[in-house]
This record gives C-alpha cells, structure tokens and sequence, in this order.
C-alpha cells in the first residue's frame, strides 16, 4: 500500500486499484495495468471503434442502440480479462497504461484466465460466465429486417418478392412500433389483421419471423398496473420509477432481474 487516507486506498503491485468513496456503500474504483509493447486486444462487445485491434481505444461502459458492452477481452499475450462490476464505467486501452473505471460499485470484481489459444481462454471464460445454447440451423441464413415494416402486406409482399427472385430468406424480422399500445406485446390488428395467416405463408417459404420486443411499459398499457403492484419495474435506489420519453409515453421499463417480470 503506498497511502490511504479518508478510506481511499491506493495500492500497486501488481497494479493501481484505487476506490474513492462516493457514500452509501459505494466506491469510484479504478484498476491500472501496465502496458506492453506490441499487446493487441480483442472484445468488449458491439462498439462503433472502427478497429479490431482495441489498443488506443477507449470505450465506455454502458448499452443503447447499436452498442452493446461486454466487458470481456482477449489479449495477444494469452490472457483474458472480464470486468465483473455491474456499473457505468470506461475503459482505456492506452500506450503507457490501461484503465478500468467503474463509476459506482460495492466492490472491485474482476476474473483473469489464461490458455495456450484463443479458443482456449474463451473457453475458460465460458466456463466461468455461461455457455450459450447450440446455435440453431435455421437462424444461420439470411435475415431481412428494416426500419420499418408498418403493415402487414408490406411484410408479405417483401418477402414474396425474395422467393419470386429465387432468393434465400431464413427470418424475416418485423421491428418496433408494430403494437397498439406500448407495452402491450402484440400486434396491432389495424396493421397487422391476421398474423395466423401470415405465419403460414412464411411457413410455406421456409422462413421464419421475428418480431423485435421493446422493454417499455406505457401506463395507458393493458399490462401496467400489474406490473406496478408487483413490483416488476426498474426502480432507483430510493423506490422511485424510472421512465423513458417515448412519443408521447413516460414509460417504465420492466426489471429483468425480477423472475416475475421475465
């Protein structure tokens, strides 16, 4: 330990970890590697950096649209390192160091595995995370989905239009804003006035649809007061709903986390 002073710790060997208290519990931590010449890294999910290689990249920890963290990566010296703390946070792969920051968090939790391949250490972190069910043969063809499907005779005739060219089509998707209501997980029958049928006919041509579910519960939705008597929404840390601004909706968004709500 080099110093510790109002319950903040810095401490090197074999790296920096730092924690600054940020009150009720929680701490601003830090974790500081040193950085080697020549080190590429791989991962971290879905992120718009523009390389493979993530050196000189710094990525911040959080989910929206088109980016999707897991902090997890692999590095060309035959190691990988998950950083296991539930919070907003960054990352930065720099020259001279590399920096995981975590914004608000208990604990400093990470996993570091090793192997002789790549295959290996994904491996190990599979063991350690979850393995993923078998993917199946049906979803490894082509998927059709745009911005949006607002009927459901656009659906068809799209997807008419890929068996008249003689085209392979395994899923079609049918996005957002194909609900009555939000929060009411099902189509709209305005637009889409017989599903049954329309099942059928991509059944026909060997496909499958997907519809895209949204997390948002509106409150003129049929399932919302359910939900809010038992609980099933994210909440902040003093009980208080949190919403999101769709359209005219201040909707709520369900707690995943909540075996009910799933």
């Amino acid at each position: 330990i080099l110093r510790e002073h109002d319950y903040a710790v810095h401490a090197h060997n074999p790296g920096t970890r730092i924690f600054r208290p940020k009150g009720d519990g929680l701490f601003h931590t830090e974790l500081h590697l040193a950085a080697r010449d020549g080190e590429r890294f791989y991962g971290m999910g879905l992120n718009a950096t523009g390389k493979v290689n993530l050196k000189g990249s710094v990525i911040d920890l959080y989910q929206r649209h088109v980016k999707h963290v897991v902090p997890f990566v692999v590095s060309s010296d035959g190691y990988g390192f998950l950083w296991n703390n539930p919070s907003l946070g960054r990352v930065e792969f720099g020259t001279n160091r590399t920096r995981w920051v975590s914004l608000g968090c208990r604990q400093l939790d990470y996993f570091v595995t090793t192997g002789d391949s790549y295959a290996d250490i994904m491996s190990n972190y599979a063991d350690a995370t979850g393995h993923a069910p078998e993917f199946p043969y049906w979803a490894s063809g082509f998927w059709q989905c745009k911005l949006r499907y607002e009927t459901q005779e656009e659906f068809l005739d799209v997807a008419q239009g890929f068996k008249r060219r003689g085209l392979p089509l395994a899923v079609h998707v049918i996005d957002f804003c194909h609900w009555d209501v939000l929060g009411n997980w099902r189509l709209d029958p305005g637009s889409w006035p017989d599903p049954g049928a329309m099942v059928r006919e991509m059944d026909e041509m060997g496909a499958r649809i997907m519809i895209s579910p949204w997390v948002l519960v509106s409150p003129r939705s049929e399932n919302f007061q359910h939900m809010k008597e038992h609980n099933m929404f994210i909440t902040s840390k003093d009980g208080r709903k949190d919403s999101v601004r769709f359209g005219r909706d201040n909707a709520c968004q369900y707690d995943p986390t909540n075996p009910e709500a799933a």
